[in-house]
C-alpha cells in the first residue's frame, strides 16, 4: 500500500508540472502575435564552386514570431567539361532571431542536409563530420539568414549556409518569400 500511495503522489507532482508548463506555454502567447507560413524560391551558388548552382524551393514556420522551421528542397547544377551534372539536397532547420537592423530581421540556426549524392571524402575542401550511407550523405550546416519585407506579406531573403561537407558545400543565396499570418 505503501508504494501504490508513492506512485500516485509522483504521478499527481508529474501531472501538476506538465500542466503548470502548458499553462505558461499558453499564457505566453498574446493575441497581437500570430502564427506564419512562408514559401519561396531563389537561386544559390556554391561558394567553393562557382561553377554549381542551384534553385532552392523553401517553406517556413514562424511561432509567435520567435522561432523559424525551415524546410529546403534545392536542385543543383554542376557544369564539369561540358557535361552538365544535376543532383539534389534536401535541408531541416530551426532558426531564431538574431538581431534585426532598420527593417532587417536576422536570424541565426542549427540544420540538418541530406544530400542525395555520394560525396568524395579525398577532395581537397572535404571534410569528415558527415556520414555517407551509400548514395546519400547526411551533414549538418549552420545558417545565417536576413529577411527584408518589401510589403505586408513579400519578403527578401538572404542567406549563408555553412555546412559539414566542407568549404566546397558551402551556399550563398537570395530570392523572395511570400508569407500567410493566421490565428
Amino acid at each position: 500500500m505503501l508504494n501504490f500511495l508513492q506512485v500516485n503522489k509522483l504521478k499527481n507532482k508529474l501531472f501538476g508540472c506538465l500542466l503548470f508548463c502548458m499553462l505558461c506555454f499558453f499564457s505566453n502567447r498574446s493575441f497581437g502575435q500570430q502564427d506564419t507560413f512562408d514559401f519561396g524560391v531563389g537561386p544559390f551558388i556554391s561558394v567553393g564552386l562557382q561553377q554549381e548552382w542551384a534553385i532552392q524551393l523553401r517553406a517556413g514556420y514562424h511561432t509567435f514570431h520567435k522561432f523559424y522551421y525551415l524546410a529546403e528542397y534545392s536542385s543543383y547544377f554542376r557544369r564539369n567539361k561540358g557535361n552538365n551534372e544535376q543532383f539534389s539536397e534536401i535541408g531541416l532547420s530551426v532558426n531564431y532571431p538574431i538581431f534585426k537592423i532598420l527593417r532587417i530581421k536576422v536570424f541565426g540556426g542549427l540544420g540538418y542536409v541530406l544530400y542525395l549524392e555520394p560525396i568524395n571524402k579525398s577532395g581537397s575542401d572535404t571534410t569528415t563530420f558527415f556520414i555517407n550511407s551509400g548514395d546519400v550523405s547526411h551533414g549538418l550546416q549552420l545558417k545565417f539568414n536576413g529577411r527584408l519585407p518589401l510589403s505586408e506579406r513579400l519578403y527578401l531573403f538572404a542567406e549563408y549556409n555553412f555546412k559539414s561537407f566542407g568549404k566546397r558545400f558551402d551556399t550563398f543565396g537570395f530570392g523572395l518569400l511570400y508569407s500567410i499570418e493566421f490565428m
